[in-house]
């Protein structure tokens, strides 16, 4: 018979079983975030995250509050004296210190031998500031579950500082350069990511069940003097990291389900 107090909690823990659920309790497990921005981190619609919020503020996972200065701004976040009932419901559960993994070191070699990589594609048309800092970042913080490339539709070489501002944060760049979104036709991808507003314009269709996610990212290049270069690029890099570091939170789950493990 199930304990009581799992019982109670038994919806709540369904939301774990939803993936895209799943993906939003892990976003706003970073904090509060305005839906816009759930939707711009999970790649998801409008009216799909409005309806997971929903359900999971009817589960009392999630509570909203409107914001101090625009009424018609709401902030969700995750309700942590909940969290702490669902956390010891699952104590109840699972006793961490009796759990032992006895699978045979082949069985776990074989495993490896079906792991797949979650891969994404960023999108820009220079392929030269924009989308090759996003292709590093995600690299970097995809922690070998995520696969980034990077493509333009009018390739230009990688700027400069483009180099600067990566090497800066620490992130290699050896043997970065720009290619054309063709030598990519015959791969797949999970995600398409453009980010610059021509490339969305442009953006063709790639092979395999994927979807398009756009952030309008503004180059760092365009009328810009040489002293306001530096600045702007770092501005690029600080925006696209956000973005990332949310999408990454969001798509951790499927990125260790395809991958057979978890970090």
């Amino acid at each position: 018979m199930l304990n009581q107090n799992l019982e109670t909690n038994i919806s709540a823990l369904r939301n774990f079983g939803e993936p895209n659920r799943l993906a939003i309790i892990s976003l706003l497990s970073a904090g509060s975030m305005l839906v816009g921005d759930i939707c711009n981190a999970s790649g998801l619609p409008l009216t799909l995250v409005s309806q997971h919020l929903r359900v999971l503020r009817m589960s009392g996972m999630v509570q909203a509050e409107r914001d101090n200065k625009d009424a018609r701004a709401v902030w969700y976040s995750l309700n942590p004296q909940r969290i702490k009932e669902i956390q010891s419901a699952l104590s109840m559960v699972f006793d961490m210190t009796k759990i032992v993994d006895r699978r045979i070191p082949e069985t776990k070699q074989s495993l490896n031998l079906t792991r797949e990589k979650f891969r994404v594609l960023f999108l820009c048309s220079g392929n030269s500031a924009r989308s090759q800092i996003a292709e590093a970042l995600l690299q970097h913080y995809g922690t070998g579950l995520i696969e980034a490339r990077s493509a333009g539709t009018h390739p230009r070489e990688v700027h400069p500082l483009t180099i600067k501002v990566l090497a800066e944060i620490g992130l290699d760049t050896t043997g970065l350069k720009t290619k054309h979104y063709s030598v990519f036709n015959q791969e797949s991808f999970r995600y398409v990511i453009t980010v610059c507003d021509r490339a969305n314009e442009e953006c063709p269709d790639f092979s395999g069940d994927y979807q398009r996610i756009h952030w309008s990212i503004v180059d760092p290049v365009m009328d810009r003097n040489e002293d306001e270069l530096i600045n702007a690029f770092k501005r690029t890099r600080q925006e696209l990291s956000a973005r990332i570091d949310l999408f990454v939170q969001a798509h951790r789950y499927e990125a260790e389900r395809l991958s057979g493990r978890s970090v």
